[in-house]
């Protein structure tokens, strides 16, 4: 990550403060890379008078995406909203279900908040829950593993009708995850025999030799 110099804060700053949404889309993105704490505040109140405007969810989400990546706990209450309403092919809802999952856990491989939201959330929930368990590495604990494998399991059937074409498959990110993982456990075994068999991604040779090397499948 490069060096950010107390100027270009400033500018980021002018333009998080733009009228035109293009730019502060920009600044956000730009703060999400540098991981600038000093504008976190700045950030969160640009997102509380953005989240007004419907016509503007591409900034949002560049929004949201930094806001978790600063881990800032005030932005909850906002993105329990947005996943309780549970919205599917939805990008702001698929942005504030992984910032959710990174601002809640209380260390790096805590997956509980992913958990709840693989229980009961819809394609969009469900997808940006397994992101954020891919793109973070997380390992959960042998139990939490096992009970994130047995809700996918649970949840097969309507997950396939759910996944329309162009869609990522939330189990392929998961499959992802299990590079990390004890794949010697019989659940897990079993889930990616599963996973190896079905059309979208037997057909991925780019998947299945990631996989076969034990390589990461998916990066943010």
């Amino acid at each position: 990550m490069g060096k950010i110099l107390k100027y270009d804060i400033n500018d980021i700053k002018i333009r998080l403060l733009s009228k035109k949404s293009e730019e502060r889309r920009s600044a956000a993105k730009k703060i999400n890379k540098y991981l600038i704490k000093d504008l976190e505040e700045d950030l969160y109140q640009a997102y509380i008078k953005e989240r007004k405007d419907i016509r503007t969810w591409e900034t949002q989400c560049e929004m949201i995406k930094a806001l978790g990546k600063l881990n800032n706990k005030a932005i909850v209450p906002e993105l329990i909203k947005i996943i309780d309403a549970n919205k599917n092919g939805d990008l702001i809802t698929n942005v504030a279900s992984c910032a959710y999952v990174r601002i809640t856990k209380s260390e790096k491989n805590d997956v509980t908040s992913i958990i709840s939201l693989l229980k009961g959330g819809n394609l969009s929930v469900l997808t940006e829950a397994a992101s954020a368990l891919a793109f973070d590495e997380m390992i959960p604990e042998k139990i939490q593993a096992q009970e994130i494998i047995r809700i996918m399991l649970n949840r097969e059937e309507e997950i396939t009708e759910l996944c329309g074409q162009g869609s990522i498959n939330p189990r392929a990110l998961i499959l992802s995850s299990i590079i990390k993982w004890d794949k010697t456990a019989p659940l897990v075994k079993k889930f990616v025999e599963r996973c190896l068999k079905l059309d979208s991604i037997k057909t991925d040779t780019y998947i299945i030799e990631r996989f076969i090397a034990n390589k990461k499948i998916y990066s943010e």
